[in-house]
C-alpha cells in the first residue's frame, strides 16, 4: 500500500469517524427533543384534564364549536339536557338536537358571531325535560395567536328563576305603585277638602270678623248714647232738684207768709 492510499483511506476513516458522532450528536439531540415533546404532551393532557374536570363542574352550560357550527366538545350539564353524554355531542350540530326553524335561527346567530368577532348576549327560551327554560347566552368566536377564527364558544346560564323573581318583584312594584298612587290620590282629596274647609273657616272667620266690627261699632254708639242720655238725664235731675229746692223755698216763704197772715188775722 502506498503512502497516498493510507493517507487516503485515513481521511475516509477520520469523515466516517464525523459522520458518526454527528449521528451520534443527532439522536441525542432527537431523543431529547422526544423527552421534551413527551413532557409537554403529558403537560398538554394534564392541562385538558383538569380543563375538562373545571368545564365538569361550571354550573354553567358550555359547548364549544368549529367554524362549520359543529360541536367539538361541552360539559355535562350541557349535555344533559339531551339525556347524552358529554363526548355524544362531538360532530353533532343543532340540527341533530333542535327543530329546523330553531337551529335555522341559532345558525343565524352563531355565524354573525363569527363573522363580525363580536360577542352576542341574548336570552333565549328552550324546553329542558318539558319545562320551559330561560338562559342567558353569550357567544364568542375562538381565535389563535394569529387572529383566526377557529370556532365559536357557548355559555348557557339559567336565569328562569331569576327572570320569574324579577317579574314577580315588578308586579309587586307594580302593585305598590297602584297603592301608592291610591293612597296619592286619597290624600289629595282629603288636602281639598280640608283646604275647603279652611276657606269656610276663613270666610266664616272673615263674617264673623265683620259682623263682630258691625257690632263693636253699633255697641260704641249705644254707649256714647247712653252717655249723653246719662248726662242729659243727670243734668235734668240736677235741674229738677234745683226746681225742687226753689219749690221748697217758695212753700216755706209761702208757709211764713200763711202764718204771718194768720197772726196778723187773730190779732184783728
Amino acid at each position: 500500500m502506498t503512502e497516498a492510499a493510507g493517507s487516503e483511506r485515513f481521511k475516509t476513516i477520520q469523515d466516517l469517524m464525523h459522520e458518526l458522532v454527528a449521528l451520534w450528536q443527532r439522536v441525542n439531540d432527537l431523543e431529547e427533543s422526544d423527552r421534551e415533546l413527551r413532557r409537554a404532551l403529558e403537560a398538554l393532557q394534564a392541562s385538558e384534564t383538569r380543563l375538562r374536570s373545571i368545564i365538569g363542574t361550571l354550573p354553567l352550560r358550555l359547548f364549544v364549536k368549529d367554524v362549520g357550527l359543529n360541536y367539538l366538545l361541552c360539559n355535562e350539564a350541557y349535555s344533559l339536557d339531551w339525556d347524552m353524554r358529554a363526548g355524544d355531542l362531538a360532530g353533532k350540530s343543532d340540527r341533530d338536537l333542535f327543530a329546523a326553524e330553531t337551529a335555522d335561527k341559532l345558525a343565524e346567530i352563531e355565524l354573525e358571531v363569527i363573522r363580525s368577532g363580536r360577542t352576542e348576549i341574548a336570552e333565549e327560551d328552550r324546553l329542558v325535560a318539558g319545562r320551559e327554560v330561560t338562559f342567558l347566552a353569550i357567544r364568542k368566536p375562538v381565535v389563535d395567536g394569529e387572529g383566526n377564527t377557529l370556532g365559536i364558544l357557548g355559555l348557557l346560564q339559567d336565569i328562569t328563576e331569576d327572570k320569574r323573581q324579577k317579574a314577580a318583584h315588578e308586579r309587586r312594584i307594580h302593585e305598590l305603585e297602584g297603592a301608592l298612587s291610591e293612597r296619592v290620590g286619597q290624600v289629595e282629596s282629603l288636602r281639598n277638602e280640608l283646604e275647603k274647609t279652611l276657606e269656610e273657616h276663613r270666610r266664616k272667620e272673615e263674617e264673623f270678623s265683620r259682623v263682630r266690627a258691625e257690632m263693636e261699632g253699633e255697641l260704641q254708639i249705644r254707649r256714647e248714647e247712653i252717655h249723653r242720655l246719662r248726662n242729659e238725664l243727670q243734668k235734668e235731675m240736677y235741674e229738677r232738684g234745683q226746681a225742687i229746692e226753689a219749690l221748697k223755698k217758695s212753700v216755706a216763704h209761702s208757709q211764713e207768709l200763711l202764718e204771718s197772715v194768720q197772726k196778723f188775722a187773730e190779732q184783728r
